[in-house]
């Protein structure tokens, strides 16, 4: 995808990361915000959210995704191998990282087009998981934590549910949004040359791609149960919490494809089929009183009606 040579320049970049880093954890350096600040930011942002929720299909984040893979191939296309500045060693040295981001979100974005969108004072609807992210990444400054994330979202879920599909797309999201800015950041590098600005710049773009990896690394089925009132509603099922992550996956999907098809919500499916479950674990003890066997068999035909 990029005409590089990753590790080429990681000598220098390792050195160059190592103080960045060490900026970034010194105690007079880093404002990071509090859970104060991320709740009262969240609960801004949705109170600035339109009650209507659009849902016909859009092509903005398929349309997001494939500008930026092609804004991300320009900027590469741009870099020289010989530029000894930071910054463009950066780049070059972290090249396939920055590949398997771009190629990651392209792929999961690429058909999304029914999620949930409102409008932000009476702006055009966006998608509104985009919307979150987009906030909670300019709330941590671009420092993504699966710690702060969780607490960003559920403190928006407390006035609103956001659908599984949401859900499963908040990492691509989150990577497409980290990149947007890294393109920003790269366009300024490249025409800048004040030195306090260029360090600025320079420790921005050093902790976005510490945010990709962190992405990369976190724990995303213990994330989606953090997030997921489904979840947590088929957790009543003892069977259910003692499963494997692909088998909870594959009833909570049950679920939402449940939903699609009726007027009750995911929630309202899920704790159904907990309550037929219960009631046939009193009738006998077979497969019937696992909240699967419902979800599987039988949810289709009784559900949303």
């Amino acid at each position: 995808m990029f005409d590089t040579q990753p590790g080429q320049h990681s000598g220098l970049f390792k050195r160059y990361v190592l103080q960045q880093i060490s900026a970034l954890t010194s105690p007079t350096s880093g404002e990071r915000p509090d859970n104060v600040d991320l709740r009262g930011n969240a609960l801004s942002e949705v109170s600035d959210w339109s009650s209507q929720i659009n849902r016909k299909p859009s092509s903005f984040l398929p349309r997001q995704s494939f500008l930026t893979s092609l804004r991300i191939r320009q900027l590469y296309g741009g870099l020289r191998q010989d530029d000894r500045a930071e910054w463009v060693e950066c780049l070059l040295s972290n090249s396939r990282l920055l590949h398997s981001v771009t190629s990651a979100f392209s792929t999961a974005l690429r058909h999304v087009r029914t999620l949930a969108r409102v409008s932000v004072c009476g702006t055009r609807p966006l998608p509104r998981a985009y919307l979150a992210v987009r906030t909670y990444l300019s709330t941590v400054q671009e420092e993504f934590l699966p710690q702060t994330f969780v607490i960003f979202i559920n403190a928006i879920q407390e006035h609103l549910t956001f659908d599984m599909d949401e859900l499963w797309v908040f990492k691509p999201l989150l990577q497409l949004r980290l990149m947007q800015r890294l393109l920003q950041i790269g366009s300024e590098l490249g025409r800048t040359s004040d030195r306090d600005h260029l360090q600025k710049l320079s420790f921005e773009l050093a902790g976005i791609l510490e945010s990709l990896r962190a992405l990369d690394q976190a724990n995303w089925d213990h994330i989606f149960t953090k997030l997921s009132a489904v979840d947590q509603i088929l957790r009543g099922d003892a069977v259910y919490a003692q499963m494997d992550p692909a088998s909870r996956d594959s009833y909570r999907r049950a679920v939402a494809e449940m939903a699609l098809r009726s007027r009750a919500s995911e929630a309202e499916i899920a704790q159904q089929a907990i309550e037929v479950a219960r009631q046939a674990g009193c009738e006998s003890a077979g497969y019937s009183s696992h909240v699967g066997y419902f979800l599987t068999t039988t949810a289709a035909n009784c559900c949303g009606n």
